[in-house]
């Protein structure tokens, strides 16, 4: 076992120099190293790593684990440098590493982070600024990044452009567009229409109409929201057999995003088997304050793809009005051949 003063007295072995750089007498000598922290007292990981330039008047620059991804600290064993999850799959096909980057930077933007400086944007994917600048003026040439008069980077139009491409070749945007339609003329609230993800257990928005009532707030176009509680989460969940969602329920990170969110995956579970009993799931100030709605799952191919939901104020969505409007959706679902499983 690896003790703390084996670790202390062994520290310049561990240290892996990575390589050299000559310019004008002066060379950069990157070196792995820890610097906080005792795992267990069983494995040396390293959770930072520092690139010294060894000249007069220079100084230690650290990329924090904040910037580095989960997967290449999980790379990481005791005693060597982490390697690529390529040279860790040799049948996984090569990332090309420049395209890599460009995705890295357009990814580390969100709805938590819809703006960042070049500071912020190097730290959160761990490159060095020069090399997050240069990548970010091609994107802002083509389009997929902009940059504010303050300096700031946002993503660009031309992923708007691609992301209505995207809406387009949705096979449930496709499939349930006369579908939310006529749920939209007949109600008069929001309908959204969601693509589910199993890989990831989230729902991609790829359809929506706006109410003529006034309305709660309601996620956009685009927005990806993590299966949870709420009446689309339950809706795709109970549209899988009883033991495809017995699998997934305990997978499920359950945030309370009001007091009325359901957190415990029993409580969840039995809400979901009702759900199924009655054909539509539906919820009240569950995910968002004020707002009620009801979603019914719909298959493509005999698979679950995605929900139809209608939402609206829950001043004006009691229980009896929430089983009108899920009985409604079951109906027009019918009609247009949308049929549940």
């Amino acid at each position: 076992m690896i003790t703390r003063s084996t670790l202390l007295s062994s520290a310049a072995a561990q240290s892996v120099a990575l390589g050299r750089c000559w310019h004008r007498r002066t060379f950069a000598v990157a070196q792995w190293t820890r610097s906080q922290g005792w795992f267990g007292g069983k494995d040396f990981v390293p959770n930072s790593f520092s690139v010294t330039a060894c000249a007069a008047g220079t100084a230690t620059t650290t990329l924090r684990p904040s910037a580095m991804s989960s997967a290449w600290l999980g790379s990481v064993s005791p005693g060597r440098w982490p390697v690529s999850a390529s040279e860790q799959d040799p049948q996984r096909p090569q990332e090309v590493r420049s395209v890599s980057r460009a995705l890295d930077i357009l990814s580390a933007f969100s709805t938590a982070h819809p703006r960042l400086q070049l500071s912020e944007l190097a730290n959160a994917v761990g490159l060095p600024r020069p090399s997050v600048r240069r990548i970010a003026l091609t994107l802002i040439e083509r389009g997929f990044l902009r940059q504010d008069d303050d300096g700031s980077y946002l993503l660009g139009t031309r992923l708007l452009e691609l992301g209505s491409q995207v809406v387009e070749t949705s096979a449930i945007a496709r499939q349930t567009r006369a579908c939310a339609d006529e749920l939209s003329r007949r109600t008069g609230e929001t309908v959204l229409v969601a693509e589910v993800d199993w890989t990831s257990l989230s729902l991609l928005i790829v359809g929506k109409r706006q109410p003529v009532n006034p309305a709660a707030a309601t996620s956009p176009v685009g927005r990806r929201l993590t299966i949870t509680s709420g009446c689309m989460a339950k809706a795709v969940l109970f549209g899988l057999p009883p033991e495809g969602t017995a699998a997934i329920v305990p997978r499920l990170r359950l945030t309370p995003f009001t007091p009325r969110t359901i957190v415990d995956p029993t409580v969840l579970a039995a809400d979901i088997e009702a759900s199924r009993a009655r054909g539509y799931a539906m919820q009240s100030n569950e995910f968002l304050p004020g707002m009620a709605g009801v979603a019914v799952p719909v298959h493509v191919s005999g698979q679950v793809a995605g929900t139809v939901a209608v939402l609206g104020m829950a001043t004006r969505y009691p229980r009896a009005q929430l089983d009108r409007t899920g009985q409604l959706i079951r109906r027009v679902l019918a009609q247009h051949r949308l049929t549940t499983k």
